[in-house]
């Protein structure tokens, strides 16, 4: 599609029926999505410029009330969500209601909303009930608009850290990919990307783990920390320092145990880079800790430094390999 037509879109300057035409080629593939996210953002962060924080959210409210036809932003913001994000919280709140835009306020009991964060960005969202999740670059949130049945239930891909308001009538679920997490009211990290180990590390309250067939369950204290392998297996550690996985909110990574090819997952999304390992080195395990201001160049550096490997980078792509 023509990017002057989305541009149109995305300012809410097309017919009813341009306007129609546009979500039908957005339903039709993700990469359509992602090329409208990427215009957004483009436009969100010049719009944005000339806001507040506050004066940002009501803008991108009213930039889907004109193109979507939703309801009045005004008096609807509180009920669905707030979303604050420190570098384009327009540009997020708009991409995360597209996707819902398809089936919202058909019942408002069922409408999901769907929040995806790109590689090199974090987003932090508040939830209906008063729970914070902040979510990491990679990653997918599915919450509803309002938690209306017996469980508070959000499906996660990829790494959030989740302050959980109190409900000891309705337990808050994390839906992961083969796993779920249940609470009450707890503070705890998840990362759970795909093809990958799942890490549950629990911060402060209580937490049952339990895989998707019911025959696994482990119930977490402060500082335990769960990983749910990818063939399938529960393991349980104690006394992990729950806080080394929170360092990627400030910026920085406290990296422990964890294969070469683990840290290139976390490198990529930090930096929107690629990185190919050869398969030798891909399991070797390193621990390492940089700290917000690192920079690529410089994480690559230390991690070399190992002895280990060499690496070369050719455009945003790298290669690590042997000496």
């Amino acid at each position: 599609m023509e990017t002057e037509k989305l541009l149109l879109f995305i300012k809410g300057k097309l017919s009813e029926q341009e306007r129609r035409e546009v979500l039908q080629w957005l339903a039709q593939d993700e990469s359509h999505r992602e090329r409208l996210f990427e215009l957004e953002q483009i436009y969100g962060l010049k719009q944005q410029e000339r806001f507040s924080d506050r004066e940002r959210v009501d803008y991108a409210f009213s930039r889907l009330e004109s193109r979507l036809g939703l309801l009045s932003p005004k008096k609807h913001a509180n009920k669905l969500f707030r979303l604050y994000s420190g570098w384009a919280a327009a540009s997020f709140l708009a991409f995360a209601m597209i996707i819902g835009s398809l089936f919202y306020l058909k019942d408002d009991s069922m409408a999901y909303h769907t929040l995806l964060v790109p590689a090199g960005e974090h987003a932090t969202l508040l939830l209906c009930d008063g729970t914070r999740i902040s979510l990491n670059a990679g990653s997918r949130l599915d919450y509803p608009s309002s938690f209306d049945g017996e469980q508070r239930r959000v499906k996660l891909k990829g790494e959030a850290y989740f302050e959980v308001a109190k409900d000891k009538k309705h337990p808050f679920v994390v839906d992961l990919q083969g796993l779920d997490i249940k609470v009450l009211g707890t503070k705890f990290n998840v990362r759970a990307y795909k093809n990958e180990n799942y890490w549950v590390n629990l911060v402060e309250g209580g937490v049952d783990v339990c895989t998707g067939d019911g025959k696994n369950r482990v119930t977490m204290k402060p500082d335990d920390q769960v990983c749910y392998t990818t063939d399938h297996r529960l393991l349980v550690k104690s006394d992990v320092d729950a806080s080394a996985s929170l360092a990627w909110m400030s910026g920085g990574l406290k990296l422990h145990g964890l294969t070469l090819r683990e840290i290139a997952n976390i490198l990529e999304r930090k930096y929107n880079v690629k990185i190919h390992i050869g398969e030798k080195l891909s399991g070797e395990l390193f621990n390492c800790h940089f700290d917000s201001t690192i920079t690529l160049e410089e994480a690559l550096r230390l991690l070399s430094e190992s002895g280990r490997f060499k690496y070369r980078e050719k455009g945003n792509e790298i290669y690590f390999y042997n000496q």
